[in-house]
């Protein structure tokens, strides 16, 4: 341990000890020469695929949405009944108030954590020299919809990208425009021109180029990885074009 501090927490109103210490970052086996693209959403939080691997997983993302609702749902309560006790012009956040904002933060920090861990777990089990990000900046940050900026995704990159420090991984963030109305089973090109979004036919799914059905967040990740390395052709890709061979994804839950 390098060094112990205490910093108040003006939300909370109570101080914290924080320890910093020192880890040695690992260098990766010359071997491992696999990379890992990810989608990043709500419903599945992080939809992975591998360059050099069939396999494909979705790590679900339901049940911390469900349980940040929750939480916003219960602040909201107390603090609409807070206002009417005492007026909107002489409200103050409550004990219980904040008691609901830390537990939320907890929850939030813990499931995070938990989901980075897995995905570099993952990496390391797949042989995988850098794991492949779409950029949230700009996008899913600054999104209309409610869920990107209430569950901290962002937060959730840099917690990869520092786990993926220490086992000496590089984490790489390329831009995802496009990726999500382009078909990777078909190659083409992830470009405005190739966009058609009215081929995600219903929610989670979407069509090829010969009407088969595909997992829309498993072809987002497949064609970030694309533009990752442009002339690569990932191995579910050429496993489709091949001999039709389409694994479904595993869908785990983490937290």
């Amino acid at each position: 341990m390098q060094q112990a501090c205490f910093s108040w927490d003006k939300m909370q109103r109570r101080w914290v000890l924080r320890f910093i210490y020192k880890v040695e970052e690992k260098v990766l086996p010359e071997s491992w020469n696999n990379v890992m693209s990810i989608d990043l959403g709500l419903d599945n939080l992080c939809a992975i695929t591998f360059q050099r691997s069939m396999e494909q997983v979705l790590i679900n993302g339901k049940t911390l949405k469900a349980k940040n609702a929750y939480y916003n749902q219960q602040i909201r309560r107390f603090t609409g009944l807070e206002m009417k006790q005492t007026g909107a012009a002489n409200y103050q956040t409550t004990k219980r108030i904040r008691r609901l904002y830390q537990k939320r933060h907890n929850y939030l920090q813990d499931a995070l954590h938990k989901v980075s861990r897995k995905v570099v777990d993952l990496a390391v089990s797949h042989g995988c020299h850098t794991i492949v990000l779409g950029d949230l900046k700009g996008i899913k940050q600054h999104s209309p919809i409610k869920g990107f900026v209430q569950i901290p995704v962002q937060r959730l990159v840099e917690m990869i990208k520092y786990k993926a420090a220490l086992v000496g991984m590089e984490v790489v963030l390329v831009k995802e425009a496009y990726t999500s109305g382009v078909s990777a089973y078909d190659l083409e090109p992830v470009e405005k021109g190739s966009y058609n979004k009215s081929r995600r036919i219903q929610r989670g799914l979407f069509q090829t180029q010969d009407q088969q059905l595909v997992n829309s967040d498993i072809n987002g990740s497949l064609n970030i990885l694309r533009i990752y390395d442009k002339h690569v052709v990932p191995m579910p890709v050429a496993g489709w074009r091949d001999n039709g061979c389409l694994n479904h994804p595993a869908r785990i839950t983490v937290a």
